[in-house]
């Protein structure tokens, strides 16, 4: 009688286990399809491309990326954060580390979403994920410098894909001290350091030397493209004042696991800015749910 009892419980576990080889092969062959018929990419975009392959990582500038109204969406986000509360109004919450827009901060300024979609950018998120994108949109953040090592402060990778793309800006110089964007280069990570949660400090130098974790520092429009599912990273602690940083984050349209993936643009927003954009910007930004 065991033994019947025994095969039904494994049955569940042999049906997830076809369901995701079904799944990564489908994967694959779309990936390899999507990239044969790409255009090969050229100047910044092509060092980026490069870089994000053997990095997993990449630091730009608006500048040198050129892409769409930048300035106006520095200049949008300066505002933006100056309409913010400088503390959190909740201190014992959690997450009070970090002072997050609203829905309403960004049906004000719409064009902080908009940048999202401008195509050259579209067209470096498609080139490294090897698919079509989905984009979920822009969240401001500003991070407290309140000496709290905690949440995304702690070595850690995200797991929403096989690959995503985030586009980080710096809207405020960020110096050492700071708190920007450290991460470990894919070649610099052990392939046996494999731990589902988040790593303290002294773990991650125990497995990396700290002379091979990069954090980028740079000027106020410094923008960094990370694929954060394939590198350990982490907000660094920021000491010498308060990071102001703007997230654009986008996935394929059929993402592993697609609970992590929904659209952060409000349904208002969402809904007028389908009047101002093309055909492919409309079906990236309706492809997040």
């Amino acid at each position: 009688m065991g033994r019947p009892v025994r095969i039904a419980a494994l049955v569940p576990r042999i049906a997830g286990r076809v369901n995701r080889l079904v799944s990564d092969t489908r994967y694959h062959v779309n990936r390899a399809y999507f990239t044969a018929r790409r255009a090969a990419a050229t100047g910044e975009a092509a060092r980026i491309l490069t870089t994000l392959e053997t990095d997993g990582a990449c630091a730009s500038t608006l500048e040198r990326l050129g892409v769409g109204l930048w300035r106006e969406l520095l200049a949008e986000s300066r505002t933006l954060f100056a309409e913010l509360p400088p503390h959190h109004p909740t201190p014992a919450d959690a997450k009070s580390y970090v002072i997050h827009e609203s829905p309403a901060d960004l049906l004000r300024h719409p064009t902080i979403v908009r940048w999202g979609l401008e195509e050259p950018l579209l067209n470096i998120v498609e080139a490294y994920l090897g698919l079509p994108c989905a984009y979920r949109g822009a969240t401001a953040r500003r991070d407290l410098a309140d000496g709290r090592i905690v949440e995304t402060r702690l070595w850690h990778r995200d797991d929403e894909d096989r690959r995503i793309c985030k586009i980080i800006l710096y809207v405020e110089d960020v110096d050492e001290n700071g708190g920007g964007f450290e991460y470990i280069p894919r070649s610099a990570m052990p392939e046996r350091f494999r731990p589902f949660r988040r790593v303290e400090e002294n773990e991650m130098e125990a497995n990396v030397p700290r002379e091979r974790w990069a954090r980028v520092a740079g000027p106020a429009g410094t923008v960094i493209f990370g694929d954060t599912c394939a590198i350990w990273h982490r907000g660094s602690l920021p000491v010498s004042s308060d990071r102001f940083t703007v997230f654009f984050a986008y996935n394929s349209r059929q993402p592993r696991h697609p609970q992590y993936c929904t659209s952060v643009v409000p349904t208002a927003l969402k809904q007028r800015l389908l009047t101002e954009i093309n055909d492919r910007q409309r079906i990236t930004l309706l492809a997040a749910p």
